[in-house]
């Protein structure tokens, strides 16, 4: 669900398939898929405090955020030559305003690195 309570569709690979339809084949349909070791499901704080942690163990300071993973998320994909309107909607943004706000300056930064990877064809003839 969407920040604006909108039902959203969050595509998986293969492994996230996987993982989702093991979990599910051992829960009642009704059950929440995740619960915590008492049996409880789990809440936002408890999912923040694993997180913490998760950095404390690795010497992350300061630790990571939900949000820190989701722009991570999208930086790769931009960097890694995905439309800005995939990531868009993989993000589960309206549109690509949001998306061009935060993440254009990273197309550049492709571009940039596009131009300097060009054979050096014209070194010497254009002066």
């Amino acid at each position: 669900e969407s920040k604006s309570g909108k039902p959203r569709f969050v595509p998986l690979n293969g492994d996230g398939v996987g993982l989702f339809a093991d979990l599910a084949s051992v829960k009642a349909l009704s059950s929440p898929l995740l619960l915590r070791s008492d049996g409880k499901p789990w809440g936002r704080c408890h999912q923040i405090r694993r997180i913490r942690e998760a950095c404390d163990r690795a010497g992350i300071d300061p630790p990571i955020s939900f949000h820190d993973l989701r722009h991570s998320y999208a930086s790769l994909l931009v960097q890694s030559g995905v439309d800005l309107r995939v990531v868009a909607d993989l993000l589960g943004h309206a549109d690509t305003r949001m998306t061009m706000r935060h993440y254009a300056h990273l197309n550049d930064e492709i571009r940039r690195k596009a131009i300097d990877q060009l054979p050096s064809i014209f070194t010497g003839r254009l002066a």
